[in-house]
């Protein structure tokens, strides 16, 4: 009786590719919360966005630009 030894390949990800990964998901995700934001005033996304980039002031130009660098390099 033969034992047959099989090894298993692992697929490995690229811990780079993997946080540029995440880190456009977070900018998507914020750049769809500020245009539903800026659409439906009402709805406070931008104080929940606050909790995680305390520099958010508002919806303003800049303070968009300094928080979707801020989303990539989080990620």
């Amino acid at each position: 009786m033969a034992v047959r030894t099989e090894m298993r390949r692992i697929a490995l990800i690229p811990i780079q590719a993997l946080g540029w990964s995440f880190g456009m998901f977070f900018a998507i995700t914020y750049t769809t919360g500020m245009l539903v934001e800026f659409v439906f005033q009402g709805l406070m996304i931008t104080s929940s966005w606050a909790l995680l980039l305390p520099q958010i002031k508002g919806i303003s130009l800049a303070c968009y630009a300094q928080c979707v660098i801020e989303t990539l390099i989080y990620g």
